[in-house]
């Protein structure tokens, strides 16, 4: 297809967070290796290459603000979607069960969860989870378990009102007054080695 291949076999049971861990850490990875990455005494950006090139090029050497704007160029624009499928390849294409392997070749385990469902692996859209479910799935700890007795605790009512709001809090003997909200600061940059940020809490 004029040179355009498709991995669609990677598939992660549930449970199996180290082939989560991995797969989050290959489609998060940088766009550029740090160990690749150092500045030159005279304060240029100097990138090694992994291949020399067939010029003899082995290494290529920005100016600081250069290196930001290649960068900058990398990151998507907001609220679109980085992978689009097109043709049987799309989400509600006729054929994209005779071209997407079933979870069945996985072979961890995965056979016997599509056999054990009865619907042959077809699975309807899940329903939204709560937000205890994402807590827990996302910090791996039960925000709906009271820490005193243990039991379950159960969501009574959603205040919005301000006013209500700085009453509860100032029953409880929490402070009411909403904080002033700071300037954002980006980390230090990489020839920035000897900045400690301010949200460091480093003296």
């Amino acid at each position: 297809m004029r040179g355009f291949d498709l991995h669609a076999a990677v598939g992660v049971r549930a449970g199996a967070r180290d082939r989560l861990e991995r797969m989050c850490r290959y489609a998060l990875r940088p766009a550029v290796g740090q160990e690749r990455l150092h500045v030159s005494p005279e304060g240029q950006v100097v990138l090694d290459l992994r291949r020399r090139w067939a010029d003899g090029t082995t290494q290529l050497v920005f100016d600081p603000v250069e290196f930001l704007e290649r960068l900058a160029a990398l990151v998507p624009r907001p609220r679109i979607n980085l992978v689009l499928y097109y043709g049987v390849l799309a989400p509600r294409a006729a054929w994209r069960d005779a071209v997407v392997p079933s979870p069945t070749t996985d072979g961890d385990g995965l056979a016997d969860t599509v056999s054990a469902c009865g619907h042959g692996g077809r699975v309807g859209r899940r329903p939204n989870r709560t937000w205890a479910e994402l807590m827990e799935s996302s910090f791996g700890f039960d925000v709906l378990a009271c820490r005193r007795c243990a039991g379950r605790m159960t969501l009574v009512a959603l205040i919005r009102d301000a006013a209500v709001v700085g009453r509860i809090l100032r029953h409880l003997g929490l402070p009411d007054a909403v904080p002033a909200p700071r300037a954002g600061r980006a980390p230090p940059l990489p020839w920035e080695a000897d900045a400690v940020p301010e949200w460091s809490g480093v003296d």
